[in-house]
């Protein structure tokens, strides 16, 4: 038993190394991507993250039976409640599918790159 929970950690790590490598998150800039291999859990970590950088990502998304991310809507804002953006994605369980979330808030900008949504889900 206590091989496999090493095994798990390992695992757990190594994907959290790989997600940070694509995600930049500072107290005034947030740059991080969404896809069909967004996890429940990296989607909590991820909201860690932000926090700790003065963030709040209040998310919802849709996974089916398999625990694969199909869509996701979210609003971020800062630590004093002032909106940074919101939007979603709707077909994140095509493979090529993801949006890219852009933040600065010393610009006060907010933008999403949206890659293979389909119109109608």
């Amino acid at each position: 038993m206590n091989k496999i929970k090493a095994i798990l950690f390992a695992f757990v790590m190594v994907f959290s190394m790989a997600m940070s490598a694509q995600n930049t998150i500072t107290a005034t800039e947030a740059h991080f991507t969404l896809n069909s291999s967004t996890t429940r859990e990296g989607l909590l970590q991820l909201r860690n993250d932000l926090k700790a950088q003065g963030y709040d990502f209040r998310y919802q998304p849709q996974f089916d039976n398999q625990r694969h991310i199909l869509s996701i809507s979210f609003k971020i804002t800062a630590n004093d409640g002032a909106l940074l953006g919101e939007g979603g994605h709707t077909s994140l369980n095509n493979s090529d599918a993801s949006i890219t979330i852009h933040i600065n808030k010393t610009a006060g900008t907010f933008s999403t790159d949206k890659v293979g949504e389909t119109s109608g889900n």
